[in-house]
């Protein structure tokens, strides 16, 4: 987009104190990529204990959910040296924060910034994650619901100017509940799949799936009400991915006994095994917020079957209405994979037809040129404003960008 950023990570865990036993090094390690002018980690000091009745009082700790609480690492982590040295050198002209529980030191550095705005990507409804696994206050004893989570998270929300929801369903529900604020729609990006290798591909189906519960009842659904032993005896199909972790214990027996085989575990490169695979499965019956493996799935302009809640806070794209595959039910599933078997004989029309409307909602939707422009247009410097690219002078908004 022609401007220096500075990236900022926040240590997400209030027992993660200092170096945090390593994993800042690890951290650091893996994202060497980060394409940031500087960089910088916001960490904690002097705490050695997630105690939210020391920080919040014990009255107002029992008030609030653990969706308030989540916010407690970015209200004490500090700002680094090598920030503040950014802002002295630049004009600040817009903070991108991603979850509302950063949101705190955002607003530490909006006020030495210059008071540029806050664009807060909400990145999901975090309270549907968070209810799940944190049902019962620990202070209270009391199983929380939905809506205190989402209250508390509301609260957090008010320290953003903007926001930028990443699905439908996020961008309406945080639209209806905040209507003082502005809110954008804004389609996550992937970058363009890398050349397929000019092999042929050798496996007619893939899933990918990495450990989560709802990837796990997803695929044991697959496997109890969709894939069976003909389809085994005459299909290959593999499940890349940790997932399989998630079938190693006594009470998964059966099925890793029956198709074990068929799971790959992680891989360092997943881009080969999409090139392999003739059609990639998004069998999903469980989860929230957009799906990156159907995201993923589209870059690649594979060939693709799958279940309504697979493109769930995109399904009423017209792009993505008009993308064959779609199977409702366990028996369409079953029927769609003998049909594509039966197409693989041939020169597959039907399967060309695929590729071409996976390779449309990509470059419709998720290609990087326009999410750029979206978030261009969001950002736009002022009049006058000093630009190390002038041709973002003549970004003009698109149409979405609410």
């Amino acid at each position: 987009m022609g401007v220096e950023t500075y990236f900022l990570a926040v240590c997400p865990d209030m027992t993660l104190i200092g170096e945090a036993g390593g994993w800042w090094d690890y951290y650091l390690r893996v994202t060497p990529d980060i394409p940031a002018t500087a960089r910088g980690e916001a960490k904690l000091e002097n705490v050695s204990k997630y105690r939210p009745t020391l920080i919040l009082g014990k009255r107002e700790a029992r008030r609030r959910t653990q969706s308030y609480w989540r916010t407690m690492p970015a209200r004490l982590a500090k700002l680094p040296q090598s920030l503040h040295d950014f802002v002295k050198s630049h004009e600040i002209t817009g903070i991108l924060c991603n979850h509302y529980f950063n949101l705190p030191i955002a607003k530490k550095l909006q006020r030495q910034a210059g008071g540029c705005k806050i664009v807060c990507e909400t990145q999901d409804i975090q309270s549907r994650h968070m209810i799940v696994s944190n049902p019962v206050h620990p202070l209270t004893g009391v199983e929380g619901d939905y809506e205190a989570y989402f209250q508390d998270e509301l609260v957090c929300c008010e320290l953003a100017d903007e926001f930028i929801h990443l699905n439908e369903e996020e961008y309406e529900t945080f639209e209806k509940a905040m209507p003082h604020k502005r809110h954008h729609f804004i389609l996550p990006s992937l970058p363009r799949a890398p050349a397929p290798p000019a092999t042929a591909p050798d496996l007619d189906f893939l899933i990918v799936a990495s450990a989560n519960p709802p990837n796990y009842r997803s695929l044991c659904w697959f496997l109890d009400e969709v894939w069976d032993h003909e389809l085994n005896k005459v299909a290959t199909l593999r499940i890349v991915g940790n997932i399989d972790y998630m079938f190693l214990n006594p009470t998964e027996d059966e099925r890793f006994r029956r198709f074990g085989e068929i799971f790959v575990s992680r891989v360092e490169d997943v881009a080969e095994w999409y090139h392999r695979a003739r059609t990639v499965l998004a069998p999903t019956i469980d989860g929230q917020g957009i799906s990156i493996k159907t995201l993923e799935a589209l870059s690649y302009g594979r060939p693709f079957l799958f279940t309504p809640l697979a493109v769930r806070g995109i399904a009423s794209r017209p792009e993505i209405q008009r993308l064959p595959g779609l199977c409702a039910t366990a028996d369409e599933f079953k029927s769609a994979l003998r049909t594509r078997l039966s197409s693989y004989a041939d020169s597959s029309r039907g399967q060309r037809e695929n590729d071409t409307a996976a390779i449309a909602a990509y470059e419709a939707l998720l290609a990087p040129e326009i999410y750029e422009s979206r978030l261009c247009a969001l950002f736009r410097p002022r009049q006058g404003d000093r630009l190390s690219n002038p041709t973002l002078e003549n970004t003009e908004p698109t149409q979405g960008a609410c």
